[in-house]
């Protein structure tokens, strides 16, 4: 699971890379979907929920039935940020089961999450609820073109560049009246079977959905990951403490923890 994240990852990363070097033009947008780049384009403050969606490949979760395949929700992220560079990030636990054998039992996480990422653009405060560690980090300058691996999980590197729909076409099937949605795709030519593709609500112009597809031998077209997005709230009033980098007063730092219980990075 970990490597189609990692393709997820790299594959969306290749393809924005490709249309910047291409300067493909940004397509013209039904003004919904341009009102929604608007709003964001004027607020000083954006907070959004977004949910991260792969494939049980391993059978982990559970043994599918034959020629099914389980795609669930890895983890949910409650984005907060302010321009030009400060982001705080909350993610969902993840899954934890105890595996029982006989009189043998085994504690195993699945996308552990429990995590709070808060930068204030000066440094960058982790801190894992699970295990109650921490750790101090390096601030951002912007929100637009920083690529950390925090940046990339919520999207906020793509979602806040100067020019996001850049390279993306217009799918005019998506046009028609009964569609809920307006969909656009992005490809690139060094990857003929890799594409991703934007949704936005019909309605009301928000981002919904950013998926990675892949076609398969047969030559469909099959979506491997998905970033939902869903409740925007465009300049929302902030909790003053909502960038603050102090680490939580019963946490201890990762390099202790790690010392306790003799943990080799």
């Amino acid at each position: 699971m970990m490597r189609r994240l990692l393709i997820s990852v790299l594959t969306i990363g290749s393809l924005l890379a490709m249309a910047a070097a291409c300067a493909q033009p940004t397509p013209e947008l039904p003004d919904s979907v341009a009102q929604f780049w608007k709003r964001l384009a004027r607020a000083k403050t954006i907070t959004y929920t977004m949910k991260y969606w792969g494939y049980d490949d391993t059978g982990w979760m559970s043994r599918p039935k034959p020629g099914s395949r389980i795609f669930y929700v890895w983890n949910t992220y409650d984005v907060r940020a302010q321009r030009p560079n400060r982001l705080s990030i909350s993610v969902s636990s993840g899954v934890e089961r105890d595996v029982i054998e006989g009189v043998q039992r085994q504690r195993q996480f699945l996308n552990p999450g429990g995590d709070v990422y808060i930068n204030n653009g000066k440094q960058s405060l982790t801190y894992q609820t699970l295990i109650h560690t921490y750790r101090i980090g390096k601030g951002i300058d912007t929100l637009a073109k920083d690529k950390n691996d925090r940046a990339v999980d919520v999207q906020t590197y793509w979602i806040f560049d100067d020019k996001p729909m850049e390279g993306y076409r217009l799918v005019p099937e998506s046009l028609v009246a009964s569609s809920d949605t307006v969909d656009y795709t992005l490809t690139d030519p060094k990857f003929p079977n890799s594409q991703a593709r934007i949704y936005f609500d019909r309605k009301n112009g928000n981002l919904i959905r950013n998926s990675s597809f892949e076609k398969d031998d047969k030559g469909i077209w099959n979506e491997y990951s998905r970033h939902e997005f869903r409740f925007w709230d465009f300049d929302a009033l902030l909790p003053g403490d909502t960038f603050n980098v102090h680490p939580p007063r019963t946490y201890i730092t990762q390099e202790a923890f790690n010392k306790v219980y003799n943990i080799q990075p």
